[in-house]
């Protein structure tokens, strides 16, 4: 029987499309991205184990280290993955205290954990523990406890470093469902913070839907503290009684406003800013004031098919040779696909497998994959 030839291209720049896969978790089936580039996975069908057998099962078995839960992205996805794996019992977490120590301490840098006191049980706190070597755990209530390291639990939360596509859009930025956020540490006004993210190929932010507002919102607060302001890309045009999006020139759908707000005292062209000391709720304030501003990209429409890496595969199954492949991608911009790296040769083979068509063509036939190597 003849070889079925599967070409895959993977594009040098990649040109605005829609329907994008952008997963910075896409090479490690089963995880889900927890925010601060990081991306997390629960175990619960090993062997019963003690703290120090979970953290060695995570770092021998997936190049990872138990999970820390720092910020409010990484607590709610570690919450909606033990719901989802319907998982009641403890599970370990990756902070510990020693003979040595007084607090419970993340295991990467040993710094003291400082979590909302509501993620913890009502009848245990790191404080509140007793044992000298204590180890932390997402309880049956899933809230916090600190438990003897000995015990042994069935089950773990892995962690991970993500592959963040932001590096390649908008380098430094935070990647978030499709978008990327970058910090401007510096007060500007409402045209001097357009004009920053501007040069960077962004936006300033629009936090429009519900989800996009609480990821902004904590993602300021680790930034900027709650004392501050943000500029959002919401403005009012002088002789308008309507505010708009500045990037679509669209109403908002979906507002935040504060208490009496939005404010129709002022004159002229004004913009909306997120207040930290009102939980980041919206403020009506004039284009002159300044305020630090975060930078978005969308990035969830710049590749058709699946984004790795910063790079875009897009996979075809018509039988051609090899050179007709290749003056086909080059005419297109791209090129044949380059898996020289273990990250690109594991999304490789995700992508095959994901595709109905050549999962079942790869159990009756033998596969051809052209590339350039």
């Amino acid at each position: 029987m003849a070889s079925k030839f599967v070409l895959l291209v993977l594009a040098k720049t990649i040109a605005s499309s829609n329907g994008g896969q952008t997963n910075p978790c896409y090479i490690w089936p089963e995880s889900s991205y927890a925010g601060q580039d990081l991306c997390i996975r629960v175990f619960t069908d090993q062997q019963w184990s003690t703290f120090s057998e979970a953290q060695a099962f995570c770092e021998a078995q997936h190049d990872a280290g138990l999970a820390e839960v720092r910020t409010a992205q990484h607590w709610e996805e570690v919450l909606v993955a033990m719901v989802t794996k319907n998982i009641t019992h403890p599970v370990w977490l990756g902070a510990r205290r020693t003979t040595q120590a007084t607090t419970l301490q993340w295991l990467s840098d040993h710094q003291t954990i400082n979590v909302p006191s509501q993620w913890w049980g009502s009848n245990t706190t790191d404080s509140s523990a007793s044992t000298s070597d204590t180890c932390l755990a997402l309880g049956l209530s899933h809230t916090l406890e600190a438990l003897p390291c000995s015990q042994r639990l069935q089950g773990l939360v892995c962690q991970r470093r993500a592959d963040n596509p932001c590096r390649h859009f908008l380098p430094g930025a935070e990647y978030f469902r499709g978008h990327c956020f970058l910090p401007l540490k510096v007060k500007l006004t409402a045209c001097e913070a357009r004009k920053r993210c501007d040069a960077r190929g962004a936006k300033v932010v629009e936090p429009g839907a519900r989800e996009l507002r609480q990821f902004v919102k904590s993602f300021a607060d680790i930034h900027f503290g709650n004392q501050d302001g943000i500029f959002i890309g919401c403005f009012r045009a002088s002789g308008s009684e309507d505010f708009r999006w500045a990037s679509s020139g669209k109403s908002p759908n979906e507002t935040d406003w504060g208490r009496e707000e939005p404010n129709t005292g002022y004159g002229g062209d004004v913009t909306v800013q997120m207040i930290g000391a009102d939980n980041w709720r919206w403020a009506v304030a004039p284009e002159a004031t300044t305020a630090y501003t975060i930078c978005q990209k969308d990035i969830s429409e710049e590749c058709d098919d699946t984004l790795v890496a910063g790079s875009c595969f897009t996979l075809h199954t018509s039988p051609l040779a090899w050179p007709d492949a290749k003056a086909m991608c080059e005419k297109d911009g791209l090129y044949l696909i380059e898996p020289k790296t273990d990250k690109l040769r594991m999304a490789l083979v995700r992508l095959l497998m994901d595709d109905e068509e050549v999962f079942h063509a790869s159990k009756r036939e033998r596969l051809s994959f052209f590339s350039l190597t």
